[in-house]
């Protein structure tokens, strides 16, 4: 674990916190806007903590490129996310964020993560 990785697990939960207080607020194209750099958080920590995994092949500059065919179901509940398609999609980053990477980085800080998500969940 590096600096880095725990500013960037905390800068996930913060974006997802933002999205959540702008789109209560009617500002939806901001939400919008913080979700959609979250999801890109996420995918770089993904990325990092990858090990020999298929997402060690995220881009650096585009981590969304090819990730249908490097892993399916995570590019489709991503898609979910982003097109507002499930409810709460902030929660619902954060919730996927702590079943795919938390096992694989179970060194960084994960207790902001839940406090933010139980937040969003309790309104």
């Amino acid at each position: 674990m590096d600096g880095n990785d725990s500013s960037e697990l905390q800068n996930l939960a913060l974006l997802a916190w933002t999205c959540h207080c702008r789109a209560t607020r009617g500002e939806f194209l901001h939400a919008q806007q913080c979700l959609e750099s979250a999801v890109d958080v996420l995918l770089r920590l993904l990325q990092r903590f990858a090990g020999d995994g298929p997402l060690r092949r995220i881009r650096a500059r585009n981590p969304r490129r090819g990730l249908e065919a490097m892993a399916p179901a995570l590019a489709h509940d991503l898609l979910a996310i982003v097109l507002g398609t499930v409810d709460m999609p902030e929660a619902r980053l954060l919730e996927l964020a702590e079943r795919e990477l938390k096992p694989r980085a179970i060194t960084l800080d994960w207790d902001e993560v839940a406090n933010i998500r139980q937040r969003i969940r309790a309104g």
